[in-house]
């Protein structure tokens, strides 16, 4: 990306932080220094809010998918760590899987399975998938 191109994303999202903020202040995460150096081209601060966004390549979302779909009527499905091997061995780590099995949910694609790992065959932070009230 670009200088100019950076500058212009840390605005807008700078912006649109302080925008959240006021709307409502008890569930905005981000301080006011963040705010500010987003604004005002910090550098460091759009990095590490680009850094924080991440990316789910095509390739990634498309193996997962494949991946669920082996399972996805499986009887002998439990939940996550059923998955978890063939996710690694894709090169889809635990906070992308978790992204994307969201996706999915938000989509309304693979929902049997997805609620299927709200089980104890699951880790802790891979039991739901609901978007969150900031994702919606």
């Amino acid at each position: 990306m670009d200088d100019q191109t950076k500058l212009f994303f840390g605005k807008i999202l700078g912006e649109m932080y302080r925008i959240q903020k006021r709307v409502d202040p008890t569930m905005f995460g981000y301080g006011d220094e963040v705010i500010y150096g987003l604004c005002n081209g910090f550098e460091s601060v759009i990095d590490a809010e680009i850094d924080k966004i991440g990316s789910v390549t095509t390739r990634q979302l498309n193996s997962a998918g494949a991946i669920f779909t082996k399972h996805w009527h499986d009887p002998n499905f439990k939940g996550y760590y059923d998955l978890e091997p063939e996710l690694t061995a894709a090169g889809i780590d635990r906070g992308t899987a978790m992204k994307i099995l969201t996706y999915f949910k938000a989509e309304n694609g693979f929902v049997e399975l997805i609620e299927k790992m709200n089980s104890g065959h699951s880790p802790t932070e891979c039991k739901t998938f609901e978007l969150s009230q900031w994702d919606r």
